[in-house]
Parts: C-alpha cells; structure tokens; sequence
C-alpha cells in the first residue's frame, strides 16, 4: 500500500478568508443602515432596534420608515429583513415565490 507523502514542514498554511458577506456584517445591536446603537438613531434619540430572525441583522424601525402603530406593532412578532422575506403562504424566498 503507498501512502500520501505528508505535506513539507515549510509549506505555508492557507489561511482561510471569510466570506464577503461576514468580512462586512456589523455587529449585533448595530443598525445595518445608520450604523447607529440603541442610542443613537439618526434623530439622536433612544430607539430599541428590531432584528431578523434568519440573518440576525438589526435595524432601527425609523431607518426603514416604519412609524407610528408599525414601528410598534413590528416588534411583536418574527421580522424578518428584505434580504431574508421569505412568503407568508408558500414559505418560498420573495424572489422565487409564485404566489403572486
């Protein structure tokens, strides 16, 4: 039986890059459109921030222009950002949804 040479002590390891999505992903409990924190909105105010359930990103509800019962009524149940909007009836992605 031949066995695979081991590799030469003074090759280089590789070092894996992330992938382009993680190397700009912001940190939780960053707004991924003002880059703002809970206490920092574009109107210098306090604002709670919501999150999508799939990709964990975070947005004040201001930033995407959700006022009044919306902004309010959006943090009562599972977000989900336009990335990730996947159909209410045919759980499908938004892009490849028919359902139409």
């Amino acid at each position: 039986m031949e066995t695979e040479p081991e590799p030469a002590a003074t090759e280089a390891v590789k070092k894996e890059e992330p992938p382009a999505e993680e190397a700009t992903k912001k940190p939780p409990g960053v707004c991924d459109f003002c880059v703002g924190d809970t206490t920092a909105d574009p109107k210098k105010k306090e604002e709670a921030m919501i999150s999508c359930i799939d990709c964990n990103r975070s947005a004040h509800p201001s930033c995407l222009q959700f006022e009044g019962s919306l902004a309010e009524n959006v943090k009562s149940y599972n977000w989900q950002c336009i990335e990730c909007k996947s159909c209410s009836i045919c759980g499908k992605k938004s892009a490849k949804c028919s359902c139409k």
